[in-house]
């Protein structure tokens, strides 16, 4: 459980994306740079915020800290549980299938504001540019490519679900995700691992038509 300094250090990162110094926190925090530096070593450890070096004119980078993706989790888990009674309820009222279709229809208005910019891209380059276009969106992503088949396109494997918490109760949440890298990309999209499903990771392959 996060302490009250931990908490605000947190608090004064989200509102610094830039990042902020071991001085800065402190003056922040009002509290000792000692007792600072400990609360950061903590947080850096549980993986909440990361060191960044940044440029100087003069002498060695200097050191600041962002958030990183779980750090930057620790706000949104009370948004989590909105979603999931949310979808819950429209579940309820709508039934499984017309949930299902609204989701999709989702997944496909969030597609449209970059469409048309990757249609005329080669596959692989339309693939990575939809990876980043996940990463933008919160998702951990890489590209790999099937050794069995490297003419086919490379694969998005995301080693962390935006959706997660939602996605375990209402598992068709995933319908957004297929429709929307379905529509950027062009192709059908095979969600072949799924961490909802146990797996590792979300693996999707691309399947051209």
């Amino acid at each position: 459980m996060l302490g009250s300094s931990q908490t605000e250090i947190l608090k004064t990162l989200l509102y610094a994306p830039e990042g902020v110094n071991i001085d800065g926190m402190s003056q922040k925090l009002g509290i000792s740079r000692n007792a600072t530096y400990q609360h950061v070593k903590t947080l850096e450890r549980d993986g909440l915020i990361a060191r960044h070096d940044v440029e100087k004119t003069k002498g060695r980078p200097g050191q600041t800290y962002r958030l990183t993706r779980e750090g930057q989790a620790t706000f949104t888990q009370s948004y989590s549980l909105i979603a999931t009674l949310l979808i819950g309820a429209v579940k309820q009222d709508l039934g499984e299938g017309k949930l299902t279709a609204l989701l999709e229809n989702l997944g496909h208005s969030l597609a449209e504001g970059v469409k048309e910019d990757l249609a005329s891209m080669p596959i692989a380059d339309r693939v990575s540019r939809i990876s980043e276009i996940m990463k933008s969106l919160g998702y951990e992503t890489v590209l790999e490519t099937d050794q069995e088949t490297p003419e086919t396109p490379p694969q998005i494997v995301a080693h962390h679900c935006i959706f997660h918490d939602v996605a375990e109760e209402h598992p068709e949440v995933c319908s957004m995700d297929l429709a929307l890298l379905g529509s950027l990309s062009g192709c059908s999209v095979d969600h072949s691992e799924c961490i909802v499903r146990g797996g590792g990771k979300c693996r999707f392959k691309f399947q051209t038509k």
